[in-house]
C-alpha cells in the first residue's frame, strides 16, 4: 500500500492555522453575555484586542457579510479597534483596500436615515448599501485572512 504524500502547507497556511488555535485560547476563558466580554476584551492586551477586532470583522463579513457584522453589533463595538489595528499593519495595497471599504460601510451607516445605534438597525436601503460591499471583501477575503493571520502571528 502506498502513501499518497501531501504537499507541505504554506507559510500563509501555517500562519493561518496558527492564528486560529490563538484566537479559540485567547476566547476560552470569556463568558458568553455581550456585557461579559466588553469587560473581558478591555482586560486583553492591545495585540490581543486587535486581534480579536480584525477575526471577528472578517468572520461575520465572510459570514453574512457587512450587514451581519453591523446587524450583530460588531461595527458599534469593534470599530475603532479595528482601525487602530488595521493602521498599526504596514500599508499594502490590500490593507487600504480592506480600510477603504470599512470606511466605505462606516459612511453608509452614519448617513443611513434609519441608522439606530442602540438596536444595530439600518433601513432596507442601508442594509441593501452595504450589501453592495459584500463581493469586493469576498474578492480579497482569503489574502487579507493570510496576510493578517501571518501579521498577527509574527507581532514584535
Amino acid at each position: 500500500m502506498s502513501e499518497t504524500l501531501q504537499p507541505a502547507p504554506t507559510a500563509a497556511a501555517t500562519f493561518t492555522a496558527q492564528f486560529d488555535d490563538y484566537i479559540c485560547a485567547q476566547l476560552r476563558p470569556c463568558n458568553e453575555s455581550r456585557l461579559d466580554f466588553a469587560e473581558f476584551v478591555d482586560s486583553l492586551s492591545q495585540r490581543n484586542r486587535h486581534a480579536l477586532a480584525v477575526q471577528a470583522f472578517h468572520g461575520q463579513v465572510c459570514n453574512g457579510g457587512f450587514s451581519q457584522w453591523f446587524g450583530n453589533g460588531y461595527y458599534d463595538d469593534d470599530l475603532a479597534t479595528l482601525n487602530r489595528a488595521l493602521a498599526r499593519m504596514e500599508q499594502t495595497e490590500l490593507v487600504k483596500a480592506v480600510a477603504a471599504l470599512i470606511d466605505r460601510a462606516t459612511q453608509i451607516i452614519v448617513n443611513d436615515d434609519g441608522y439606530d445605534a442602540k438596536h444595530h438597525d439600518l433601513s432596507d436601503h442601508g442594509y441593501e448599501a452595504l450589501d453592495g460591499l459584500d463581493n469586493a471583501y469576498y474578492a480579497v477575503a482569503e489574502a487579507f485572512d493570510a496576510l493578517f493571520s501571518e501579521y498577527f502571528m509574527t507581532w514584535a
